[in-house]
């Protein structure tokens, strides 16, 4: 998945097992809105089909079996302004 991320130019910030088994988090870098938006599908679609090579199933689900932490596809944003002050904040 790494290598296939890196051939398709997007950047990681990191990438981490999280709450159970099976389950991961990818933080994308910082960059433009639309860029990330694009690299958000771009990787669940590397990921998936990187899963399929290997006879398994990556799920974007938020809670696809009942005994085990959810793994749901969420995303996390920042927005700055153009003097670059976070507008949350």
């Amino acid at each position: 998945i790494l290598n296939s991320l890196e051939q398709s130019e997007i950047s990681i910030d990191c990438f981490h097992t999280e709450t159970g088994s099976g389950v991961f988090e990818v933080a994308l870098k910082y960059s433009e809105a639309l860029k990330a938006a694009d690299e958000c599908q771009l990787l669940k679609f590397i990921v998936k089909t990187c899963a399929s090579h290997h006879q398994m199933t990556a799920s974007f689900m938020a809670k696809p079996w009942n005994d085990l932490p959810g793994c749901g596809g969420h995303i996390h944003f920042s927005l700055k302004n153009s003097m670059g002050k976070n507008v949350f904040s």
